[in-house]
């Protein structure tokens, strides 16, 4: 029996099983190992501070960099990018709003359900919408936000979707009904 010194797997395994360790578990041992060395391989490559060639071009290819210099200096170009981009907390959508003349709501979306954890009666998570979130317009009508809209998709993180609301009554045209006192009509919540 050789039990392969510098293996973490087949050490593990010599431990559980110290007198039927043999040729074939010290196999699978080594299989093991490879696996976790290309798991911890694919888990670097998904930081763009230790990218490696391949996947450093892919993050340069996100932030339309150039990709000039040595791989330091990518690294760097590519954080710096990274960190340039808007922040994705509520509190950064709601202050771009509120500098365009929008007062917007962003509510937390739903949790995953926990079982002895979650509360009863709180909105469950959908795996469908998981990249799904909704901005409450409080002030504006659909077709007059168009620059809030468009401002909104160009800094919202690749692959989500904003599920726009609107809390006020529109007319035919989707303008904001307003009243003989000249308020805002707002939309009734259903209960």
């Amino acid at each position: 029996m050789s039990i392969l010194p510098d293996s973490p797997h087949s050490k593990a395994l010599a431990q559980l099983y110290p007198k039927t360790m043999d040729a074939e578990q010290n196999a699978v041992s080594v299989v093991l190992d490879e696996a976790m060395s290309s798991i911890d391989d694919a888990y670097q490559e998904q930081l763009p501070s230790t990218a490696t060639d391949a996947s450093l071009t892919k993050w340069e290819g996100i932030y339309e960099l150039t990709g000039d210099g040595t791989t330091e200096e990518r690294w760097a170009a590519v954080k710096a990018a990274w960190a340039a981009q808007p922040g994705i907390a509520a509190r950064n959508y709601v202050a771009l709003a509120a500098a365009m003349g929008y007062a917007v709501e962003i509510p937390d979306p739903p949790m995953m359900f926990r079982a002895g954890v979650t509360p009863v009666g709180r909105p469950v998570y959908d795996a469908d919408e998981q990249y799904t979130w909704s901005v409450r317009v409080c002030d504006a009508s659909e077709s007059g936000a168009a620059d809030l809209m468009a401002a909104f998709e160009d800094q919202k993180i690749p692959f989500t979707v904003i599920r726009w609301e609107w809390l006020f009554e529109t007319d035919e045209a989707g303008e904001p009904e307003i009243d003989e006192a000249g308020e805002l009509q707002l939309d009734e919540e259903e209960e």
